[in-house]
């Protein structure tokens, strides 16, 4: 079926992995109010009934995306009025070769940037947008053309920090942009973060020295790192997350620091 003449080509496809059609509903609702009809393409994948991993479920999503933008977002985020405008800004205005974007992120030396509202609360972590070594999950957005996910990546977790850790092998930048959402959960490190964890360490730890900043945990390979680099880097993780308090009231506007 042809569509109007004037209909939108579609500037970003969020891609979902879906078990909860309430959470997905409502999520969806938050950004179609804010975007014109055919502006936004929807890609629901639902991992589970296929016996899919986190990484081959999102691959899968990409490959039907249409838009330049892909949009990796948890079936449970709220988008606040104005965040894709907010967002696409932040990814124009970077200069570098973007790999992968998140809200929340971590830097090879242990310091968090980003910003989100959850049950853990109202956090910013600044300068942003700023370049980091590992990404939260939530939300990730990749240029269409851009990496993938590594579909060796066992189950549901650190598969943000090991496409931040390829696009950076291979020459581009992850980074952590001001474009907070509400994530209605605030994560859960089960068995299955164990299992993610070690193979996140033994693919990526020779790289790192051994230490592994994400935004969940500090991962340490007790082979490879040594007690400086690990004591060094909880250090600074810690002062990072102190100095997380915002003092926003909203998160549907303001500029980012790049701006000001």
């Amino acid at each position: 079926m042809t569509g109007r003449p004037d209909a939108p080509t579609p500037g970003l496809t969020v891609v979902s992995l879906v078990t909860d059609d309430v959470l997905h509903a409502m999520s969806r609702g938050t950004l179609d109010a804010q975007l014109r009809p055919g502006e936004v393409e929807w890609v629901t994948v639902r991992a589970n009934e296929r016996g899919w991993n986190a990484a081959t479920a999102l691959n899968a999503g990409i490959a039907r995306a249409q838009a330049p933008w892909v949009v990796c977002a948890h079936q449970d985020v709220l988008f606040p009025r104005g965040w894709w405008e907010r967002t696409h800004a932040q990814l124009a205005a970077w200069r570098g070769p973007l790999g992968v974007a998140g809200l929340v992120g971590v830097t090879e030396a242990g310091e968090f940037r980003g910003h989100v509202l959850d049950p853990h609360g109202h956090r910013r972590w600044g300068p942003l947008p700023a370049p980091v070594a590992s990404l939260d999950e939530h939300v990730l957005v990749l240029p269409a053309a851009g990496p993938r996910f590594d579909p060796a990546t066992p189950g549901f977790h650190c598969y943000g920090t090991d496409i931040a850790r390829r696009a950076r092998a291979d020459g581009l930048d992850a980074i952590a942009i001001d474009a907070p959402v509400v994530h209605l959960s605030g994560g859960r490190l089960d068995n299955g973060f164990a299992v993610a964890s070690r193979w996140l360490l033994d693919k990526w730890g020779a790289q790192s020295g051994g230490v592994i900043a994400t935004p969940a945990a500090l991962l340490s390979d007790p082979g490879r790192a040594s007690s400086h680099r690990r004591l060094g880097a909880r250090w600074r993780r810690r002062r990072s997350r102190r100095r997380s308090a915002c003092r926003c009231t909203a998160i549907g506007g303001g500029e980012s620091d790049a701006a000001r």
